[in-house]
């Protein structure tokens, strides 16, 4: 059974692992992946003592199976909390099961405990678009707007 929990340090080195694996197919696949930049963020996320930082994990019979990267901070305009995901990954032999629903419900939780005036879930890997929009759609959410991209380093104008 799929359970959700908080990532602890014994974590790090699957979530730099998984980190790549989820850049590898998603369109920052041109990007330079820097485990080691990756290492010292998730650190400094578990280590942050202020709870605007979070990385949920899917768990089954002690493998994670995904991940959510949250923050949580005021919005520049207001004193209201949003709450927002960094990173959202899930293993493709995990897709179709409950991990990904679950990273979301504990997302909500995790905000809902921060006081959290909303959840923003930002998607912009550009990987089955669709079929994340119809699980959120499903969960609540509403689409507000879109992502958009433009590459500085390609020869295009």
């Amino acid at each position: 059974m799929i359970q959700i929990r908080l990532a602890i340090n014994e974590d790090v080195p699957t979530l730099v692992a998984m980190g790549r694996q989820a850049l590898e197919e998603s369109r920052y696949q041109t990007f330079n992946y820097d485990d080691n930049k990756v290492r010292k963020s998730v650190e400094a996320y578990l280590a942050d003592q202020r709870g605007k930082y979070a990385i949920l994990v899917a768990v089954d019979n002690d493998k994670i199976l995904g991940y959510l990267f949250a923050m949580a901070e005021a919005y520049w305009f207001c004193d209201s909390v949003v709450a927002t995901n960094i990173s959202w990954f899930v293993v493709p032999e995990a897709r179709g099961s409950s991990a990904a629903t679950k990273l979301v419900m504990g997302f909500h939780r995790w905000a809902k405990n921060r006081g959290a005036h909303e959840i923003k879930l930002i998607v912009s890997s550009a990987y089955h678009i669709d079929r994340t929009d119809k699980m959120l759609r499903r969960m609540g959410f509403t689409n507000i707007g879109g992502n958009y991209a433009l590459n500085l380093q390609s020869n295009s104008k």
